[in-house]
């Protein structure tokens, strides 16, 4: 058995490796561990719920609830080497289970052609601002853009699987991703040289 190594960084502590008593700790729901966990995880795991919903606030209410759901079923986890990929699926799940109750849809029908150029523009700028720089661009985004848009752009969903789970037709959602790209382009203008 692989041991665990827990090292503190800027008062943080890390999770070195899934394979662990950590992992032994949060199946028998040891809530030293569950607390050493959730400190060790709570920066990677706060910027998925932080690209769809404007509040830190939300977030961290949707971060929470997710720990919630991730202890619980912890004890089910077959691959002990997929803990964070776990983990995230249930954050990135969790979130958009919130947003889909908070943002209602209205289905539009209207197919758009994609744009190449403007996703050439938007990832040769992204590539150079920080991650709080992004994040308030796209948090300037209508609520239902922002969301199309981050499972697309961000998660790599299709839009067949964006349309399915937040219960819109396919064109609406590629017409949310259009009008975020293009707004995100708008707004990163002064970034382009």
């Amino acid at each position: 058995m692989q041991t665990a190594l827990i090292y503190q960084n800027k008062n943080n502590l890390a999770l070195v490796s899934s394979k662990s008593p950590i992992l032994a700790g949060l199946k028998t729901a040891d809530p030293e561990i569950q607390r050493q966990y959730f400190i060790a995880e709570f920066d990677r795991l706060i910027r998925i719920p932080l690209r769809y919903v404007k509040s830190r606030n939300e977030a961290i209410t949707i971060l929470n609830d997710s720990f919630i759901k991730i202890f619980k079923k912890v004890a089910s986890l077959k691959d002990d080497d997929k803990l964070k990929e776990w983990s995230a699926a249930i954050v990135r799940n969790t979130t958009l289970d919130h947003v889909r109750k908070e943002v209602k849809y209205h289905d539009r029908h209207q197919d758009l052609e994609d744009y190449k150029e403007v996703y050439i523009t938007l990832n040769s700028v992204l590539q150079t601002l920080e991650l709080e720089e992004i994040l308030k661009h796209i948090h300037a985004l209508s609520d239902k853009q922002r969301i199309v848009f981050s499972m697309y752009a961000i998660d790599g969903y299709k839009h067949s699987e964006i349309a399915a789970y937040l219960k819109i037709s396919v064109g609406t959602s590629k017409w949310y991703l259009n009008k975020a790209r293009v707004n995100l382009q708008d707004a990163l203008k002064q970034y382009i040289s």
